[in-house]
């Protein structure tokens, strides 16, 4: 699990922590799964991939989820996935963000999967 906080809305963006951005840049496909409890109002939930080369300017990357509908006391499930298509930069980070909902529960559980390519040798130049 790479989150699992509350989150205010509207319009307020709660990123993952720095501490697995890392980690999340070093595969090639990433999928994820969002489990929303606890709403207390209705509204609709987004979720972006951004990425980095330095770990401190992030741009995104994708959107991963747009305008999902979240219905107050219930709870919600919703998967997504950056297949890889467009390779990421070194740190990869995701956020969320609420329209007209208050406030919910947001876990995101991730499985990493790296493609790899078949017959490439990563060696260290001839200079090192």
């Amino acid at each position: 699990m790479v989150f699992d906080e509350y989150v205010s809305g509207p319009g307020v963006r709660a990123y993952t922590s720095d501490q697995v951005s890392d980690l999340l840049g070093q595969f090639d496909q990433i999928s994820l799964q969002l489990i929303v409890d606890d709403i207390d109002a209705a509204g609709t939930l987004e979720l972006v991939a951004q990425h980095s080369a330095d770990g401190i300017h992030f741009v995104d990357k994708s959107p991963l989820i747009a305008g999902a509908p979240l219905l107050h006391g219930e709870t919600t499930i919703l998967t997504a996935s950056d297949p890889g298509t467009t390779p990421s930069l070194t740190y990869v980070r995701f956020y969320v963000t609420l329209a007209t909902t208050a406030r919910a529960h947001v876990r995101i559980h991730v499985t990493l999967r790296d493609e790899g390519v078949a017959g490439v040798v990563v060696a260290p130049h001839p200079r090192a």
